[in-house]
């Protein structure tokens, strides 16, 4: 029997959650478990720290401070994160 798939976010600010969750969800993708996502938007909305409680219970923290504060580039810094976390188990 496969788990489920349950992702909770947590999130202070509205343009955050409008602009980031989608991406962190994309990036998440179709791995199963329970996920932790909280989302801040810090220094009056020049910076997003992001952290991930995954389902081993490690967690992933991440800072996208002025420029790197894209939605895309959120989802393909994670999502490249995530994969080699994965690739790293399996060694």
């Amino acid at each position: 029997m496969e788990a489920a798939q349950k992702i909770e976010i947590l999130c202070d600010r509205f343009p955050a959650q409008h602009n980031v969750v989608p991406g962190v969800v994309a990036a998440i993708g179709n791995r199963l478990g329970a996920w932790k996502v909280m989302v801040r938007d810090l220094h009056d909305g020049t910076c997003w720290d992001i952290r991930i409680h995954r389902p081993d219970g490690a967690e992933e923290h991440y800072v996208f401070p002025g420029e790197k504060r894209t939605p895309e580039n959120v989802r393909r810094t994670i999502e490249r994160e995530l994969k080699y976390h994965e690739f790293e188990h399996v060694l």
